[in-house]
């Protein structure tokens, strides 16, 4: 990472905004959109789709299942990296 990650969620908030925007033009204009953005939470998600229905879209939570396993592994390997995708 190029910055500290203690202000990781400070540069994230104007890029989130700026998705938030361009995702409610294009399904007000009746494009298909996809969000690929950890929605961690049910109120985040329920955020979002409140965004896309009320710019006239229907929204569609797509979930894929992985073991506990799995997940871990990939956690493990993921905090080895030194990359802009590490957290």
């Amino acid at each position: 990472m190029d910055y500290p990650e203690r202000d990781s969620f400070a540069l994230e908030t104007p890029v989130v905004a700026e998705v938030r925007e361009e995702l409610v033009e294009r399904v007000a204009t009746g494009q298909d959109v996809v969000l690929d953005h950890g929605l961690w939470t049910r109120a985040a998600r329920d955020g979002w789709k409140k965004l896309v229905e009320e710019a006239g879209g229907s929204p569609r939570l797509l979930y894929f299942p992985v073991p506990r396993e799995g997940l871990l592994r990939r956690l493990a390997e993921r905090n080895e990296r030194k990359d802009a995708n590490t957290l």
